[in-house]
């Protein structure tokens, strides 16, 4: 039998986080089989399409000091250029973040998924 996709979700967070080195050095993603797939978005997008998430109640994030920690401590930049980023502090450390940022902005713009509060459009 199957397990819940939110199950599967929460697993594929904990197993990022406890992966973080290996995020954080090639920025790449584990799947939910294992394989290895390059992340689809920078992380500043990344980030800018899960506060909408976060701040709607669309998902809920994993009680994790440390991912709390780096969540809160994001900043926004805006280049010279006019180009906006979003990314952590100089000598600050995002990893953990960047993993449950890619996990949940992923499994959320899935189509067809619907064990969220809200259905995805």
């Amino acid at each position: 039998m199957s397990r819940p996709l939110k199950v599967q979700i929460v697993e594929r967070a904990r197993q990022l986080i406890a992966d973080e080195e290996n995020w954080c050095q090639r920025h790449l993603a584990l799947d939910v089989n294992g394989a290895v797939e390059p992340a689809e978005k920078p992380k500043s997008e990344l980030y800018r399409d899960l506060l909408p998430l976060i701040n709607s109640g669309a998902v809920e994030i994993l009680d994790n000091e440390r991912l709390i920690a780096q969540l809160v401590s994001l900043e926004r930049r805006t280049a010279r250029s006019g180009k906006e980023s979003i990314d952590h502090a100089p000598g600050a450390h995002d990893d953990v973040a960047n993993a449950v940022a890619g996990a949940l902005v992923t499994a959320y713009k899935e189509p067809g998924i619907s064990n969220f509060k809200w259905p995805i459009k």
